[in-house]
């Protein structure tokens, strides 16, 4: 891999982030500023009734979009390298994994048109049902004119988001189909959930922006119930699709080992009825064996990671009781 992998993407969400070590930091904090400084701009910052949005509101627009853009580049980056360190399990696949991680960065135009689509028409019927079904007449109003812009923006980059990591879990269910396993070496495989993990993460990382949208209003559920559900739902497939072919196919191999070595130790301690040094001898390291490939973990993962996943998935639920005490001490205090 070249320095800057995505040199040769032709995927916008790759290319808008900045290059460099800072580059997603930079480039999150630039859309954050602009699209707070476009609300602001046309005053509709607010916590005002009369206004078309509030504070919450335009606070959860801009950490979304300053959040899953750079995000998405970040977990893009470590499939690649996930992909690269797999490298060695497939001693004549080099040309598959190039053209595996060429599609990662790179995607064919129906590719495209169809994502775009989605978004678009996913955004639409959002706002559709946020105007109650009076589009038109809510778009009459100027002042919804730029939420139901930036609404519109969410869903299409949410989807092009969403399609990327589920294809990239895709392309990782591929390989677990082929990978050479050893399962005294299950440590070379977690590649695999070390991509589930992290993508998981970022669904749960955007999950946590939506208890903004509790702030300084009366949100309705429709609000937030369809981004809850378009990002949870895709966090199911992103945690199981690489890991769930590699974890048959561990569980095989070491019952297949299993059945091996005890046929062996059987035979051996079968020879005759009274044991002797040379049986001990020889059963020492089947014994050994045995006891290596039963303690084998049978899912690609590391402990720390497991872990790490643990304790984020706690963070969405913790974020909507802090929002729900903190909307409970205002109106207290109001």
């Amino acid at each position: 891999m070249t320095e800057n992998p995505f040199s040769s993407s032709n995927f916008w969400l790759l290319r808008i982030v900045l290059p460099g070590r800072w580059g997603r930091w930079i480039t999150g904090s630039i859309i954050f500023a602009v699209l707070f400084c476009f609300f602001a701009y046309f005053g509709q910052i607010s916590s005002d009734e009369g206004t078309e949005m509030s504070t919450g509101a335009v606070l959860f627009f801009c950490i979304i979009l300053a959040y899953i853009v750079p995000i998405h580049h970040m977990i893009v980056e470590r499939s690649l390298l996930a992909m690269s360190q797999l490298t060695s399990a497939f001693p004549s696949g080099d040309e598959m994994l190039a053209g595996y991680q060429e599609r990662i960065i790179s995607k064919p135009r129906n590719w495209y048109t169809l994502t775009l689509t989605v978004g678009f028409v996913a955004g639409l019927t959002h706002n559709t049902f946020l105007a109650d079904g009076n589009i038109i007449g809510a778009l009459s109003r100027p002042g919804s004119i730029l939420p139901f812009a930036v609404t519109m923006v969410i869903w299409v980059i949410m989807t092009g988001v969403i399609s990327s990591l589920i294809e990239t879990a895709v392309l990782f269910n591929r390989l677990g189909e082929r990978v050479k396993v050893d399962p005294l070496n299950i440590r070379a495989l977690t590649p695999f959930g070390s991509v589930a993990v992290s993508s998981t993460l970022a669904m749960i990382g955007a999950q946590a922006a939506f208890p903004a949208l509790m702030f300084d209003s009366d949100t309705h559920w429709i609000t937030f119930a369809p981004g809850l559900l378009a990002t949870g739902i895709p966090m199911i497939f992103l945690f199981l699709l690489p890991v769930l072919p590699i974890h048959r196919r561990i569980v095989v191999t070491k019952r297949r080992a299993l059945d091996r070595v005890n046929r062996d130790i059987n035979l051996i301690s079968g020879v005759s009825e009274q044991t002797d040094v040379a049986q001990y001898t020889a059963l020492q390291p089947l014994l050994t064996y045995r006891t290596e490939i039963t303690s084998a973990p049978e899912w690609p993962f590391d402990t720390s990671v497991m872990g790490r996943l643990a304790l984020y998935l706690i963070i969405p639920p913790l974020t909507w009781i802090g929002a729900a005490l903190i909307e409970i001490l205002v109106d207290s205090a109001i």
